[in-house]
């Protein structure tokens, strides 16, 4: 099989000194956990010197407040109000404001700010409403309210619609995002895959590589590709709900699965723990990652450490979450651990790369028709098999 593309690791960004004070610097080279409830989030699992958590939701700042207080944890805790998933932005109100937060500038938000300063917010992500692909004054607006602000310890939060990733929006996304001089902050919004569309993967690369002072947050894999490219620091979501957000008409997605989301190493992709299990029962697949090594489970041979065969049921889901959390860190020491840009890029398309051809492999360990493995349009693309 052919070696990835090398053209791509050439266009990633050498940025200029970046915008914002200490509490937005601090978050610079971050891999964070974007976490909506404490129940089987893998907080222990995250590293204060280079990690954070970003408690997302109504109930944020109390959450954040027990984990310091219940762990001691010394790294970055942010405070996501997630404003996106309930309510859709309009040129007249780009942000939802509570009540505390309706006065000082005439649209409220320097009032919300300080409010979320006062909710241990630091730095502050904004409370931006949904941005559908239907125009951009909205975002326009958005954009001119938070650089009114003039404040070096808040983050423009900028929920999109996966649809400003397709043609001509792309580019007139990123123009508008270089307009702003307020440090940014990417969450796509799709029912499902924000990515899954052809074409949507390189427009977000392109993005983060023209756009200075930006992050991706509430991501999958697509994080680890923006951090790459040039972003300045991600999130991931412990589970899938975190890992893009809904728009808002489309409600909250049906609650919990039966069975959790395991992220396979060697596909570099989230699976159904119950499909691995139906789809490889016959093959032995041990685990290397700490929690999976350190955990046991009852099998046919009696008791033995877990198997990527071995998450079924809705009481694997904090072991899976807690593997999935390790995958992660450990390939984000691996890429942080590169010499340069340059490097990280081709170690990314390695990775990238061997992950695609695998898919080969497990499809003949299944052992059954309709090869059930396939690499996603996104892997292709950051592998460079695509553009």
């Amino acid at each position: 099989m052919s070696e990835p593309l090398t053209h791509h690791p050439s266009a990633v960004r050498t940025a200029p000194a970046p915008a914002g004070g200490a509490a937005v610097r601090r978050l610079d080279g971050r891999m964070l956990m974007h976490v909506k409830k404490d129940e089987d989030a893998p907080l222990l699992g995250i590293s204060a010197r280079s990690s954070g958590v970003v408690f997302s939701g109504a109930k944020a700042a109390r959450r954040r407040e027990d984990f310091r207080r219940a762990s001691g944890f010394a790294g970055p805790c942010l405070i996501d109000p997630a404003a996106y998933e309930e309510e859709t932005a309009t040129a007249e109100a780009p942000f939802a404001l509570s009540d505390l937060g309706m006065f000082d500038d005439g649209s409220g938000l320097a009032g919300e700010v300080d409010w979320l300063r006062r909710q241990g917010a630091s730095p502050v992500l904004t409370p931006t409403r949904y941005f559908t692909a239907t125009g951009r004054e909205p975002l326009q607006e958005a954009a001119r309210l938070v650089d009114a602000l003039g404040a070096d310890d808040v983050v423009f939060v900028v929920p999109v619609d996966a649809a400003w990733l397709d043609g001509g929006r792309a580019d007139l996304l990123a123009e508008l995002l270089r307009r702003v001089r307020t440090p940014k902050a990417l969450v796509l919004g799709h029912s499902h895959d924000p990515l899954a569309k052809a074409g949507r993967a390189a427009a977000l690369r392109r993005i983060v590589t023209s756009v200075p002072d930006i992050a991706v947050l509430r991501t999958d894999l697509a994080g680890f590709d923006s951090a790459v490219y040039g972003a300045r620091y991600t999130s991931i979501g412990d589970r899938a709900s975190v890992r893009h957000t809904r728009p808002p008409s489309k409600g909250g997605g049906g609650g919990a699965p039966a069975s959790p989301n395991l992220l396979v190493p060697a596909l570099m992709s989230y699976r159904s723990g119950a499909f691995m299990a139906r789809t490889l029962s016959r093959v032995d697949l041990p685990c290397p990652c700490g929690p999976c090594s350190a955990d046991t489970v009852f099998g046919n041979g009696g008791v033995r450490t877990r198997r990527l065969t071995d998450f079924i049921a809705t009481e694997d889901t904090a072991a899976a979450h807690a593997h999935n959390w390790a995958t992660l860190a450990r390939w984000w020491s691996e890429l942080s651990a590169a010499d340069s840009p340059r490097e990280r890029a081709i170690r990314w398309a390695r990775m990238c790369h061997a992950a695609v051809a695998e898919n080969e492999r497990f499809n003949e360990l299944a052992g059954t028709p309709g090869r059930p493995f396939h690499p996603s349009l996104a892997l292709k693309h950051w592998a460079g098999k695509l553009d």
